[in-house]
């Protein structure tokens, strides 16, 4: 999916979030999975040392810092950025804890600031009891007012 403000133009100089569950006119952006995809399109430029890939890779990297401050609640992290939804949808804390790992590794891979300081602003939101507290009973809030949310039915699938 192509953001920002170059991304309404396509071509190389837009920024891409890679969409875990890719639907046509709804993004989900899903911060774990941009982030796993990435490193498959990191790992395809080393390995091949193909520039495309690479350029991908760039793209990719300029597109998560681009949105990297939606996913901040201000006390904990979002799983994603689906407006469709009712309410936001915090993250678990499994997934919180991925989150910040992502972000440091991300940091060593690119230096930028961004990932490194975002990934201790979450890790900080982590130590406090409240907030992993208040992220549980917001993902069951959120689960119960979006029961579409814990099954997704595919077509034509029982």
């Amino acid at each position: 999916r192509e953001i920002g403000e170059t991304g309404h133009d396509g071509g190389l100089a837009s920024k891409v979030f890679l969409e875990e569950y890719p639907m046509s006119g709804r993004p989900s952006m899903v911060l774990n999975g941009h982030v796993h995809a990435m490193w498959g399109v990191y790992d395809l430029a080393a390995v091949t040392g193909d520039p495309a890939a690479r350029a991908l890779f760039d793209r990719c990297v300029d597109g998560l810092e681009f949105v990297l401050d939606r996913y901040d609640t201000g006390w904990w992290s979002r799983y994603d950025l689906d407006d469709q939804w009712k309410g936001r949808n915090p993250a678990s804390s499994q997934y919180h804890l991925i989150h910040t790992r992502q972000l440091r590794a991300l940091h060593r891979m690119t230096e930028r600031p961004a990932f490194g300081e975002t990934a201790a602003r979450w890790e900080s939101y982590a130590k406090s009891r409240w907030n992993s507290t208040r992220a549980f009973w917001q993902k069951v809030s959120f689960k119960l007012r979006n029961p579409d949310s814990v099954l997704v039915r595919m077509p034509g699938l029982s």
